[in-house]
């Protein structure tokens, strides 16, 4: 140490910088708005360096925000979008095909996250994944709640998170990589690409109402929630990764599904 050299002058609490924008809900909520016109592959402030792969299957972010991004959720869809859709299947005389039972919770704060996730986001930024990943999702999908496809979920999950990693097949680069025309093409047209997998996503649940007879429009109104859901869920996990928008998706879903429990245990009628 150079005892001639004097010390640094301490900075006044006041002027030392501060944590950066970005990780306030805030600015989240702006970056979330400027990204579904022009969505990129950043990954989100305070995310964290580490291997990419397994930092997709962690929290990324503290509880408390993903509460928040819950509750931004509920309130677009119940001030805003739900009213709309209630009205289109009014107007389709559409009438929702669940029925509620205690079975509907694992369903819809386990289930439905796991696979819809997998299904329509994990592939987004692991193209070459989907090749094989995306028909078995459908297939689980399909075959909803059986032996069957609880196996496949479990065989999916198993191969992504301990066959990958130990066969080394999640280091991008060393056994396999995309030509480079391929990435420049995915990444010009990714704005499409992510739209329709919304817009898949959203529309797979027009399957929720039973109806005669309804308009192109009416039916997209009726699914405006889970379309303005799925952005969410897709801004979620390119920015901070599959777990996040997993856990995400099953507090947006277990919100609702809670009370609704809350309710019947006061005894009274949902009708």
């Amino acid at each position: 140490m150079d005892h001639n050299s004097s010390p640094k002058p301490r900075t006044p609490k006041s002027q030392r910088p501060v944590p950066h924008q970005a990780e306030r809900f805030g600015a989240q909520i702006r970056d979330f708005f400027h990204f579904l016109l022009h969505p990129n592959f950043r990954r989100g402030y305070g995310r964290g360096t580490g291997d990419g792969w397994f930092k997709d299957w962690q929290l990324n972010l503290p509880w408390r925000r993903m509460f928040q991004w819950a509750g931004f959720m509920w309130a677009i869809n119940l001030l805003v979008l739900a009213p709309l859709a209630l009205l289109a299947a009014g107007d389709a005389n559409a009438t929702h095909r669940l029925q509620f039972s205690y079975m509907l919770i694992p369903l819809a704060v386990i289930w439905a996250p796991i696979v819809e996730e997998i299904l329509f986001r994990f592939n987004i930024r692991r193209p070459l994944l989907a090749v094989w990943m995306i028909p078995v999702m459908i297939f689980v999908l399909l075959m909803q709640g059986t032996v069957i496809a609880t196996l496949a979920l479990i065989a999916v999950l198993a191969i992504v998170m301990i066959a990958y990693p130990k066969l080394g097949l999640d280091q991008y680069g060393k056994h396999w990589r995309l030509p480079f025309k391929f990435l420049r093409f995915y990444r010009k047209y990714f704005v499409v690409l992510m739209h329709l997998l919304v817009f898949g996503f959203a529309y797979m649940h027009i399957f929720n109402y039973e109806f005669t007879a309804a308009s192109m429009g009416t039916t997209l109104v009726m699914v405006l929630p889970q379309w303005f859901s799925g952005l969410a869920l897709m801004w979620m996990r390119v920015r901070y990764g599959i777990a996040n928008a997993i856990y995400l998706h099953a507090i947006f879903n277990g919100g609702p599904v809670f009370l609704i429990v809350f309710i019947k245990l006061l005894g009274i009628p949902l009708s």
